[in-house]
């Protein structure tokens, strides 16, 4: 049999999102070669980045004019990390009102590599302000989340920790300053943060976490009468 070529598979799934001043990248790293073995030589990836003015260049465009934004060296670790989800934050490349195009590339030791990921477009917006002065209060049937108005806000996304050290999960989306959480249980204690976002052309531009409020409902409201 000819020797393994050991060339890591291309990456198909990268994602993009601006969070502050920040792009947040999101991708799954290769877990086999393009020969289809177990893959186990992944040197780095390299992400690239070029200004455009709309949609996505043609390929030998991007790769002919692309710059590298930020490398990762040796990102699998060990073998357990190969097919695992990948979060990478990067500074903003462009101006808000730019747009840049993305791409990856999963290289091996040798410099062998099948090609550019998927190219995902991002549009930059201008930096959104946090959600300020958040509370908590526990009513009958909800747990109500309430903030300020963030000037610019198209909108504002709640996330929640139950428990407070627990990932995070999104919740809700609302245009209002305020959201009612009916799924909750007594006595359980919960951590809540909001972002606000505006939106562009290619997709919503979050802001920085607000601060986290923890609250722990207890059931202090009577029963309804009987009928």
């Amino acid at each position: 049999m000819p020797p393994l070529l050991n060339i890591p598979a291309r990456t198909t799934d990268l994602t993009a999102a601006q969070q502050a001043g920040e792009l947040v990248l999101s991708w799954t790293l290769p877990g086999e070669t393009t020969e289809g073995f177990p893959l186990k030589d992944l040197d780095r990836v390299v992400v690239w980045g070029l200004e455009v003015e709309a949609g996505p260049p043609e390929p030998a465009v991007f790769a002919g004019r692309a710059r590298p934004l930020t490398t990762l060296d040796r990102p699998l670790g060990d073998d357990r990390a190969a097919g695992r989800h990948v979060d990478h934050r990067l500074p903003l490349p462009v101006a808000a009102g730019k747009r840049v195009a993305l791409a990856v590339e999963n290289i091996s030791r040798r410099g062998r590599t099948e090609g550019l990921s998927n190219m995902v477009v991002v549009e930059v917006a201008p930096l959104v302000a946090a959600p300020q002065t958040l509370r908590a209060t526990t009513q009958a049937n909800a747990i109500r989340i309430e903030w300020t108005q963030t000037p610019g806000a198209r909108g504002y996304r709640v996330f929640r920790r139950a428990p407070p050290g627990a990932p995070p999960v999104a919740v809700a989306s609302t245009a209002e300053p305020s959201f009612e959480d009916p799924d909750f249980r007594w006595g359980q204690r919960y951590a809540y943060f909001v972002r606000a976002y505006v939106t562009t052309s290619t997709g919503d531009a979050e802001s920085a976490d607000s601060s986290v409020v923890e609250v722990a409902p207890e059931d202090t409201f009577p029963p309804s009468p009987p009928e």
